[in-house]
């Protein structure tokens, strides 16, 4: 019924690839708590996982080349991965698709409410749970209107594929957003590539809504972000350019971002799969930096 796609970074771009292996394996087990889910993983390398033999779980190579470590090409790397695993996905003849970052976690009860609810065009996480491992406390953050978080759930038959020229209502929508070099990079590459992913996803409602398709939002906390040493890019320049915030610029937005903080229960826990226990080199982010 639901697959998950997501993309997993190039060994030769990671600054701890042994940390990046297990956040991915906390990802894939919170996937593989989901009903009725199946998962394809877009890579360069086959990552160091416990779950590598999970019939589950596929990892699929990328014919591309390593990106350089720019965010442009950076972002083109990951567009490429996650639309080889949509491709892979509807081939296996899945109903809908999980979009899901390498590092997050998602809530087992997705894959029930999915089955439940099908026939719709999609949903999207209404608002974002941040959190740190290592720590007791997750932030509840809101969505700007019209948009949509890094986690959505798609039916499989509104993910195209297409490759360049590329033309429509996101290229013109990346122009718009001054991403031009984004991509003339990713038109290079010469590849088939999801125009909702290569968009972004602040752009999925509005972009599947020009179609007549509405993403409506899941009614419960969906998606668990995990803020870690490389979540955010600290590369400047292009497309998913990103500062993080000083400790002074922290403690000035105190009054705006502590009452976001909610407490890490049990129950929740539980639901994204969340351990008690994590390595020293896993802990210690700060909820703040998003």
């Amino acid at each position: 019924m639901i697959g998950f796609a997501t993309s997993f970074r190039a060994r030769a771009l990671a600054s701890d690839w042994g940390a990046h292996c297990w956040l991915l394996d906390r990802t894939l087990t919170s996937m593989l708590a989901v009903e009725g889910s199946t998962i394809v993983v877009g890579c360069h390398d086959i990552p160091e996982t416990s779950l590598s033999t999970n019939p589950r779980v596929a990892f699929l190579p990328v014919a591309a080349p390593i990106p350089n470590r720019t965010n442009d090409d950076m972002c083109v790397d990951k567009v490429l991965k996650v639309s080889a695993a949509i491709q892979r996905l509807k081939e296996s003849g899945v109903r809908y698709i999980g979009l899901c970052d390498a590092d997050d976690l998602v809530s087992r009860r997705v894959g029930s409410f999915v089955i439940q609810h099908a026939g719709g065009a999609g949903w999207f996480a209404n608002g974002s749970l941040v959190f740190a491992y290592g720590g007791q406390w997750m932030r509840q953050i809101p969505l700007a209107p019209q948009t949509s978080g890094s986690f959505a759930i798609i039916r499989s038959d509104l993910l195209d594929l297409v490759r360049p020229p590329f033309a429509g209502a996101w290229v013109e929508q990346l122009l718009r957003d001054g991403d031009r070099d984004y991509l003339a990079a990713l038109a290079a590459r010469n590849m088939a590539v999801s125009p909702l992913v290569a968009a972004g996803h602040t752009h999925y409602r509005r972009l599947l809504a020009l179609g007549g398709h509405d993403l409506a939002p899941l009614p419960f906390p969906a998606h668990l972000q995990i803020n870690h040493v490389d979540s955010l890019s600290g590369i400047q320049g292009g497309i998913g350019a990103f500062s993080r915030p000083s400790l002074g610029t922290i403690l000035r937005n105190a009054r705006r971002w502590l009452p976001t903080l909610r407490l890490m229960s049990r129950a929740i826990k539980q639901e994204f799969g969340v351990l008690d226990e994590v390595p020293h080199a896993n802990a210690g982010a700060s909820l703040f930096w998003r």
